[in-house]
Formats: structure tokens, sequence, C-alpha cells
């Protein structure tokens, strides 16, 4: 913004200076450009007067909750001459149509201050409509878990794994770190027909398959191969056999940052949602090969800032925070982008030029009740300094993380205050939350 503000205030200081806020919609027929009065752009040109009100626009924060919130402009506009109404009786498709609010001049370049879609419109009593637009959330209301067990590309599969989820694979899948070892994930029956049986772990290509089980029975690597197959032309990972295995569970690390077993991990809270946002949310990936950041309206630069601050929060010798997810049912970013921002203490917002942002929410002692309580887990025992608002005191807390699968968790975690009486608890689930590795 500092480039923007820059701009703007030279500007603003010239004697023949010139400042008005437009806005252009991109519709099929060609982009409309319309302002509060008749004015001329340096590179754009002309933008009709037709605007009676751009409404109000505030930027807005996930709530505690998590749950991210859209922020809405309202833009009144004068339709006397029934061009709008036009546009609409031609049936051209406007809905969802991209939405630039631009800060203009007659003597420097526009400046793009806000950018979304177009998702409503409402018509009022005096040849006016007001056009809402609000961020490019659609694709969070979608479920994005799309790649299923077809018969056009598995056409030997069992009969009860046709139409399954192809399981969506992120993070480090131990079953020895949930006190078992009988395999964290299960597998599918893609080939189940003749020799070789496949056993699919993912769709995708998992950057390892550490162990495999048969029927809870750990498995020599002689008994099986890992291998990748490509069907429908896309990757899964599975697990071959030359007689029929029966039930195969598995451990595996999920995928790599680059998509074909060259890169690392990934694994930290960030990069998972990061991943999920650009690859499967916004836009399909169907080669295997992950997307670059920049297709999908996401503020890269904010998720790296965020994993360093956390890294920066373990403090020295900290164990890094890590977290792993699986996907095997219908879910939207509606669903898990709350989770992921509570588990995470993170809040997610949408960016003026419509891009998804985390934010680490701070925890600040200034006017907070302050103590030393004790962690207690299974591995650990410490004492550290607590600060939390006094009106948000609780007195113990019972936390499980590590989730495997969204169900089973790793270890857990109780918070409590030495000093005093407990008479309730609060327990928490971090369904999408971190994990000590």
């Amino acid at each position: 913004m500092a480039g923007l503000l820059g701009g703007l205030l030279a500007e603003s200081q010239r004697e023949d200076g010139s400042l008005f806020v437009g806005v252009e919609f991109d519709f099929p027929s060609g982009t409309w450009r319309i302002a509060g009065k008749g004015v001329s752009s340096a590179s754009l040109g002309h933008y009709e007067a037709r605007v009676k009100s751009f409404g109000t626009l505030a930027r807005v924060p996930s709530d505690r909750r998590g749950s991210l919130v859209s922020p809405e402009l309202s833009i009144q506009i004068d339709d006397t001459d029934l061009r709008f109404a036009k546009l609409l009786g031609t049936h051209e498709r406007i809905l969802n149509s991209a939405a630039r609010l631009k800060v203009l001049s007659a003597n420097i370049s526009p400046v793009t201050y806000y950018t979304g879609r177009l998702y409503d419109w409402t018509r009022g009593s005096d040849f006016s409509w007001t056009l809402n637009v609000r961020p490019p959330d659609q694709a969070l209301t979608q479920n994005f878990c799309r790649k299923v067990v077809s018969i056009a590309n598995w056409p030997k599969a069992a009969d009860d794994v046709r139409g399954a989820v192809g399981p969506i694979v992120l993070g480090r899948h131990d079953s020895s770190g949930m006190g078992i070892r009988t395999g964290a994930l299960p597998t599918l029956a893609v080939k189940n027909d003749a020799n070789p049986f496949y056993r699919a772990v993912s769709w995708g290509r998992c950057l390892e398959v550490s162990r495999v089980y048969k029927a809870g029975v750990l498995q020599a690597t002689s008994a099986y191969s890992v291998i990748y197959v490509v069907a429908g032309g896309e990757p899964w990972t599975i697990v071959s056999f030359t007689t029929d295995p029966g039930e195969v569970t598995v451990d595996a690390l999920g995928y790599d940052s680059v998509g074909d077993g060259t890169g690392t991990l990934i694994d930290k809270p960030t990069d998972t949602l990061k991943w999920l946002l650009v690859n499967l949310i916004f836009q399909e990936n169907t080669s295997g090969l992950w997307f670059a950041d920049s297709t999908a309206p996401v503020e890269a630069a904010a998720f790296d800032s965020v994993r360093d601050d956390i890294a920066m929060a373990q403090g020295a010798g900290g164990q890094p925070y890590r977290m792993s997810a699986y996907f095997n049912s219908a879910t939207t970013g509606n669903d898990y982008l709350p989770k992921w921002a509570f588990g995470n203490r993170c809040h997610l917002l949408w960016t003026p030029d419509g891009k998804l942002k985390p934010k680490l929410a701070r925890v600040l002692a200034s006017g907070s009740y302050i103590t030393s309580p004790v962690f207690r887990e299974p591995s650990d025992v410490a004492e550290i300094e607590l600060a939390y608002p006094a009106q948000d005191w609780v007195k113990r807390v019972f936390v499980r993380y590590g989730s495997q699968q969204g169900s089973d968790y790793i270890d857990s975690l109780e918070v409590a205050d030495p000093l005093i009486s407990v008479e309730s608890s609060e327990s928490l689930d971090l369904e999408a939350g971190p994990a000590f590795k």
C-alpha cells in the first residue's frame, strides 16, 4: 500500500491534480466502466457517470472460531437509460463477473483498490440498481474432494470401493505415534481381480509408504511393491501384491512440495492449507505436478510469513510444529478453513485485491491474567508463562491434537492452574491443528 499512498498523495498535492473512484465489471460482452461522474483515466479511457453510491468496504478477519467473513460492497447505480436492465434482458451471463474498484486520475495510471465478483443485484424504485460485490469465494462452497474411484479409471475395482473418494494425504501418518502399529491409513482395492492386486493409498504421489500391514500384521518389504500408477491421466500411489492381500493399511508420508517425489514433505500448517487452496479448492490439479502459488487467489508471502512466525514462537530448541491432514469424503473449503484457523491460532481474511491471507493471533500480557500453569502430556511435563485476558479465563483446558484421519489423535495436552481448585474444564479437539514431531 506504500506505493499506492505515495502516488495518490503526490497527485492530490498537484494544482491540476485529479482523483476519482470508479468501478469496472468484466461482462461477457465487454468491460463496463462506471464512476460517480464522467471521468477519463490516463490509460483506461472514459468511465460513465452512473454510480450513485459506492457503499462501505471493511476488512474483516475470521472470528475466534475461525469462520471466514467475506466483506461485501454494495454499489448503487443510476439506470435511467435501462442499460443494465437491457443487459439482463439479453440473458447475458454476468453472475460472478470480475469487479474492480479503482482509484483513477487523468494524470497517472489507475490503482486497483479492491477486487471481487458480482454475486447479486437488486432493483430500486427509481430506475436504480444495487450491484453487490464480494471476494471470489464461490470455490469455498464446493466440494474439493472430487477424485473418485470410477469404473472408467479403475474397471477392476472391488464393488465396495467404486465411487469412493480418492484419499488426499498431507503430512506424516504414523500408527506408532498413536500407540499402535497396525497402520494409520486405510487403502482402497482399486484392482482386485487378478495378479497384480492394487491397494490405493492416495490420489497423487505420496513421498513415502513407510510400512504396510495386512490385517494389522506388519509385512516385509519383499511382500509388496510401492508403485505410482496413472489412471485417467492422474497419478495414484499404489501398493501392489501378487496375491489377494485382503485388508491393507499403511503408514505413509503425504505429498511433497513438487508432486513428483523430489521435493520436501508438506507438513507445516500454513504450507498444508496453501497447498489445498492452490491445488484443489480454487482450482483442480489433475497432473500431480503442483500448481504455482501465483495461479490461485492466495497471498503466498503472508502464508510464508506466518509459517516463520510460528517457527519463531517455538523458541530455541523447541520441537517444530507439524500437522497432517487426510480427506476421503466430501469436504468444502468453508468446512475446513474454520477448523484450520481455530486449530492453528490464526485468522484468515480477504485482502483488497481478492486474495486469502492468514494472520497469526497474538497473545498480549497487557491487561491480562498471568500465571505459570503446568503443561501435562504423556511425553513431557514443563512450566511456561502464559498470558490471556482475564475475561476469557478458564480454569482447565483439555486439548487433543495431532489428528489422524480427523478422528484419532496422536497426543493430548491439559493446561491447568495449580493454585486454584478446578470446578469445570473445557475440552477442545484440534481437528486441523499442529502436532509436535
